[in-house]
């Protein structure tokens, strides 16, 4: 019963949030939906040498969060950020990146800290345009949240939607997603339940996990390795273990 109620809350929530977008957008990533124009005003498209490589958020009008696998070893020069379309092709503004700073811990081949801020030119804000607030509050297993991006949408065919895709999903217990994955999740990241053919994919790091209550930045997509879709729980960075970094490095929140 419990879980039942669980999921109408969600249904609910969510369809207010997509603006009556159909329920396939709950429960699919890989294969997924595309996105209402101008839903999530703060999702960005990391450019690498003019091709889409990740996603990001605003947060400020000069500074977008991302994950550290994004930038890694990859001059400023070769990167810009594309705000205020859900395409890939056509629309948007495009600013260069000014500087990258990843966190200074991160690790290339575990991912852990896998976040960075990016300062980039000033970006004009508005209706298609806008920055979302940090949650410096831990959130809780069972939260209805979504995430959205433009990573590969079926793990049998590697490449880019052209049309920004999102889903809800439900968070869930570092010891749990410890379990399901067989190996250890730190205090740092934050879980995601997911079914075959679903979850994140490689395009979507660096992406907005999105308290639907709260409408607060919880945790940020890392680097998902192809294939993708397999079942297991996707792990995020958690926003809130990082939200200090994030003011000390930018003074921006």
């Amino acid at each position: 019963m419990k879980r039942c109620c669980i999921l109408i809350v969600f249904v609910a929530i969510n369809s207010l949030l997509v603006k009556a977008v159909p329920l396939e957008v709950s429960e699919r990533i890989i294969g997924g939906i595309d996105a209402p124009e101008g839903a999530y005003p703060y999702q960005i498209s990391i450019r690498y040498a003019f091709s889409h490589s990740c996603g990001g958020s605003i947060i400020h009008p000069e500074w977008v969060l991302t994950a550290a696998s994004c930038v890694y070893g990859i001059p400023e020069s070769l990167l810009t950020i594309v705000a205020g379309s859900n395409s890939l092709s056509n629309g948007g503004i495009h600013y260069p990146v000014i500087a990258t700073y990843a966190h200074e811990r991160y690790d290339n081949k575990t991912q852990d800290n896998d976040i960075a801020v990016l300062r980039v030119k000033h970006i004009n804000f508005n209706e298609r345009v806008g920055a979302i607030t940090l949650d410096y509050l831990n959130v809780p297993e069972n939260r209805m949240v979504t995430v959205s991006g433009w990573g590969y949408t079926n793990p049998s065919h590697p490449f880019f939607p052209d049309k920004l895709q999102h889903i809800g999903v439900l968070t869930i217990g570092n010891e749990m997603c410890s379990q399901k994955l067989n190996k250890p999740v730190q205090s740092t990241q934050l879980c995601t339940f997911t079914r075959a053919g679903e979850g994140t994919c490689t395009g979507d790091a660096g992406g907005p996990l999105v308290d639907i209550l709260s409408g607060k930045l919880i945790g940020i997509a890392r680097a998902i390795h192809f294939p993708c879709g397999k079942g297991l729980p996707d792990v995020h960075s958690r926003v809130s273990s990082y939200y200090s970094w994030v003011r000390d490095r930018c003074n921006c929140i």
